[in-house]
């Protein structure tokens, strides 16, 4: 074989190294409530909080707004959380007049998340923000366990009604199922137009809450709910 013919081939396997490399480098993690989703990407944290019952709907989302610091025996971040009013997830929708700071808390697996005020929806059975650990002011400080890590993309919201698809091969399935508009879903791998993303149903009933369903949407039926760079 010819020099320039093998420096051709060696060009080519690299091409395809890079543009086949998976694009997520983010922590995923996942907790011991359906309700709570966190991302970790180098210093960045995002997040949402997603929970429901039959009386109570407490949704809103959280980005990091600065680096994390140590604080005795927690590592503790400042955070913007904020919620949407509408079907418009796009973050220059959101309601303005519900930016509320906040900290993200955790050691080890075990995390809290504290609000200086509750958004709309929330300080009931399905989401209570106003405790930091250490607190004795006669409340109990909701703490959460981290129980799994997957390596994520990011996460997104379902923008209108998304089919599943499954993959077979270079080709993609249809499935009867879907998403519907406003479901969270972390984005755990992209291929071209599609997003292999994973659900958690927050319920409100209880046979609901926690099933995880997996699969394939196409990402122009999803939005990135948080303030790009």
């Amino acid at each position: 074989m010819k020099n320039s013919n093998r420096v051709l081939i060696l060009l080519a396997s690299v091409s395809l190294a890079i543009f086949s490399t998976p694009s997520f480098a983010a922590k995923l993690l996942v907790f011991d409530t359906p309700y709570l989703m966190i991302l970790q990407d180098g210093e960045k944290t995002s997040g949402v909080w997603d929970g429901r019952d039959s009386q109570f709907t407490c949704t809103f989302f959280v980005q990091s707004t600065g680096a994390a610091r140590v604080a005795g025996e927690y590592q503790v971040q400042p955070v913007g959380t904020f919620f949407f009013p509408s079907s418009d997830y796009r973050y220059a929708h959101r309601d303005t007049k519900m930016d509320i700071p906040g900290s993200l808390y955790w050691n080890g697996d075990q995390w809290v998340l504290q609000t200086r005020d509750e958004q709309p929806g929330c300080g009931n059975s399905v989401g209570s923000f106003g405790l930091a650990p250490g607190d004795s002011n006669g409340g109990s400080v909701r703490r959460y366990i981290a129980k799994e890590e997957l390596s994520a993309v990011g996460i997104r919201v379902v923008a209108k009604r998304a089919a599943l698809y499954d993959k077979l091969g270079d080709s993609y399935r249809k499935r009867k199922s879907y998403l519907v508009a406003g479901d969270a879903v972390a984005v755990l791998r992209e291929d071209r137009r599609y997003a292999y993303v994973r659900y958690t149903n927050p319920g409100p009933s209880d046979s609901d809450a926690g099933h995880v369903t997996v699969g394939w949407v196409l990402k122009e039926d999803l939005v990135d709910p948080f303030p790009q760079p």
